[in-house]
């Protein structure tokens, strides 16, 4: 799980032994962030995916775009970002709830370690794990 990387960052992703990165960021972010990282995480060798999830909760068919590259691991190592982790802590708590029928307050409680802050992203996430 991460914030924005850097070019940098990605190449040490790879020597980490990162093989995809997943990016939640929307076009405009990535605008403002002033890196075209799917030409940077190409460079470093890496697989890149963007699932933009913005000021809307993301659908089902994003969530499972991003669930197949998740499932990819332990055999593969897969970065998850967005700007600040803030998603990627929503994201990861409805796949483990969802996907890996992981306890729905286990899950919740690992997206919030994650990164999961925004109490509009937490009411999404206990909506798809049914925690009220």
């Amino acid at each position: 799980f991460a914030g924005q990387p850097t070019v940098a960052d990605l190449a040490e992703y790879k020597k980490l032994g990162v093989t995809t990165v997943v990016n939640l960021l929307s076009a405009e972010e990535m605008k403002m962030a002033g890196l075209d990282e799917a030409a940077a995480a190409k460079a470093a060798g890496l697989h890149y995916v963007n699932v933009p999830i913005g000021s809307t909760p993301p659908t089902d068919s994003d969530l499972a775009r991003i669930y197949a590259e998740l499932l990819k691991a332990p055999k593969e190592k897969v970065l998850l970002h967005c700007a600040s982790s803030n998603r990627v802590g929503m994201v990861w708590a409805i796949f483990r709830g969802t996907q890996q029928k992981v306890a729905p307050e286990e899950a919740l409680a690992e997206g919030k370690a994650a990164g999961l802050k925004a109490p509009a992203l937490e009411k999404f996430a206990r909506e798809k794990l049914r925690l009220k």
